[in-house]
């Protein structure tokens, strides 16, 4: 609410419509460009003092009747007596930019919201900041000074710049790789290849099913129920305005949908854990059997037992011995004989 009332306290910027044209590469094809707005507004509810646009033809009714001061659209198109007229080839792209010029965006909140979700595997930088019901998916990687808005999705792997806001409610599809400074919103389409593209609204599990209606009467989305209290913060719609699924056409209340999302998180979290003290057990299991292993291969090697050493081959008796042997066998002849040569 405090946010809300210093916005409403804040002094109007002012711009001249040639300043204007000149930041978006518009031609002033009507109109005195001297001549200062304050603001942007549609075309049934912008004064004097605002521009306002026409991006579609179904609006061309309103133009009509608009008390606009200038109006941006395509060159050629008609617009009211006394209005200027911005033409540009791309009228919505340069109303984009100029609604951040009269709007600037307030700073990031740097932080993750106890309402948000981030894979314990993802990276967020301690200077981005993540909204309540976002999603931060396994090895993404959110840069400093980024912002998740509330309920958006970042898909695995994916990478945000530094600088970068993901609007509420949008999704980041895995393995996007997203620049510094980009702006990401809901209904815009994103592809992990750059060649099969896919409207967010058309994944079922990222659970983009409801519109809302805007102060403005226009209704808003598709988005994810989480989205919608950033809406309200920002002024766009009230927290009484009933939610429209966009399959069914069925209106809810705010609350009763956030309680049934809130607790369907519940019970994928809670799915999430079990499956995470899974894995904390396998790895626990794995780390004792690397150590088993280890010790083995740190044990001393047993030494073998020496082989047996074989007896020794006999040896022949010494000279002295085989002398004797001679000695015992010499005849009565053969000592005759040697007794008659020694005399």
């Amino acid at each position: 609410m405090r946010d809300t009332v210093a916005r409403a306290m804040a002094p109007p910027r002012t711009y001249s419509l040639e300043t204007l044209a000149e930041l978006v590469g518009a031609v002033l094809s009507r109109g005195d460009g001297a001549k200062e707005v304050c603001g942007i507004a549609p075309l049934d509810a912008a004064g004097p003092d605002e521009l306002s646009f026409l991006t579609h033809p179904r609006y061309r009714p309103q133009l009509a009747e608009t008390r606009a001061g200038a109006v941006l659209a395509q060159a050629g198109t008609a617009v009211p007596e006394g209005a200027a007229l911005l033409a540009h080839d791309e009228p919505y792209a340069a109303v984009a930019t100029l609604m951040s010029l009269f709007h600037p965006e307030p700073p990031v909140t740097a932080g993750v919201h106890p309402a948000a979700w981030v894979d314990p595997a993802a990276d967020v930088d301690p200077v981005a900041g993540v909204g309540p019901g976002a999603v931060v998916l396994a090895g993404a990687c959110v840069a400093a000074g980024a912002e998740i808005g509330a309920g958006a999705v970042v898909g695995e792997g994916v990478a945000i710049g530094a600088e970068t806001r993901v609007a509420h409610g949008a999704v980041v599809m895995a393995g996007a790789q997203v620049g510094a400074d980009c702006r990401i919103g809901p209904g815009q389409q994103v592809s992990r290849d750059k060649t099969r593209w896919q409207p967010v609204e058309k994944v079922a599990d990222l659970r983009m099913e409801w519109k809302i209606k805007l102060v403005d009467g226009s209704l808003y989305g598709p988005l994810n129920a989480f989205a919608v209290p950033q809406l309200v913060r920002d002024g766009a719609t009230t927290l009484e305005a009933p939610l429209v699924h966009v399959a069914t056409g069925r209106k809810e209340s705010l609350e009763n949908v956030l309680i049934g999302e809130a607790a369907r998180l519940q019970e994928q979290e809670a799915k999430h854990r079990t499956e995470s003290r899974r894995k904390d057990g396998r790895l626990a299991e794995m780390r004792k059997q690397i150590e088993s292993l280890q010790k083995q291969l740190a044990a001393p090697t047993p030494t073998p037992p020496a082989a047996p050493t074989a007896p020794a081959a006999p040896t022949a008796p010494p000279p002295k011995q085989a002398a004797a042997v001679l000695r015992r066998e010499t005849t009565p002849e053969s000592a005759a004989k040697g007794q008659n040569l020694r005399q």
